[in-house]
């Protein structure tokens, strides 16, 4: 298989992981395991998942902003802009998308966190 091939693979099983939570994973996007271990440690009881994408913030807050079923939360903003940070957050049905800018684990990245537990 091609690394073209592989990649298309990767995301298609994304993509279909997506559809059966109902919260759909940002295109492109890739699983942070490192991120998730680094989160898990900080807080054991946590059950997101993690992925991360070279795309920027903007471009990523758009594509869920157009999910149909997302709501989104302004009030989760507020305050980041004067740290340098980007944060939004969104509710679906399903659960909760928060997407971080700068990414804690890389560099020049966002974080898409997932959240499909209910508390």
């Amino acid at each position: 298989m091609t690394t073209i091939g592989l990649r298309l693979a990767v995301v298609l099983v994304t993509a279909s992981f997506a559809l059966r939570g109902g919260i759909p994973i940002y295109p492109g996007a890739t699983l942070d395991v490192q991120g998730m271990k680094l989160d898990r440690e900080n807080d054991p009881s946590h059950t997101n998942k993690l992925y991360v994408t070279g795309d920027s913030f903007e471009k990523v807050y758009t594509f869920y902003q157009n999910q149909k079923g997302a709501t989104e939360e302004k009030e989760a903003a507020k305050g980041n802009a004067a740290r340098g940070m980007k944060l939004g957050v969104f509710q679906f049905k399903e659960g909760t998308v928060a997407l971080m800018w700068p990414s804690p684990s890389r560099a020049n990245s966002t974080t898409i966190s997932v959240d499909t537990s209910k508390e």
